[in-house]
């Protein structure tokens, strides 16, 4: 019988809400710590002024990233190949390159296409279920090898 984690993986993707607070949360530390770290506040003020740009810029990266990605969906086959199908019901495959991060919360991985551009996918359990994003972990820990013995 095969394992329930070796099956075809499908990812539909969503919007995470939960790495934009960390985004925003980030660069409102780092401004309270640049604020603190200089006793002269008026010195500060253009070294803010860029942190605040900062953030509104990868906000909408972000944002745009996200939405760009909404309604794709990303496939792992039994033989750890990897296809995307677009909202137009289009199927590429793709390569996973090597670093993925794997952690509990969050999954980070980098994919490259046909034109060896290379893109990266953020999944965190609140945009994936959390059976796929199990799943996810074990297949990107554990690739399969081969027939069991």
């Amino acid at each position: 019988m095969e394992s329930a984690f070796l099956q075809p993986l499908v990812i539909d993707y969503r919007v995470s809400r939960r790495v934009l607070i960390y985004l925003i949360l980030l660069h409102t530390l780092a401004q309270l710590a640049l604020l603190c770290s200089y006793p002269g506040w008026p010195a500060v003020v253009p070294a803010s002024w860029l942190l605040i740009l900062c953030l509104y810029r990868q906000f909408l990266q972000c944002l745009d990233h996200t939405g760009n990605l909404t309604g794709y969906r990303f496939i792992l086959d039994q033989d750890n190949r990897w296809w995307v199908r677009d909202r137009t019901g289009k199927e590429t495959d793709i390569r996973l390159l090597p670093g993925a991060f794997v952690h509990p919360c969050i999954v980070v991985i980098r994919f490259e296409d046909h034109a060896s551009q290379t893109h990266v996918l953020i999944l965190s359990d609140d945009n994936l279920d959390a059976l796929s994003l199990r799943r996810l972990r074990v297949r990107l820990r554990y690739p399969p090898t081969g027939d069991p013995a």
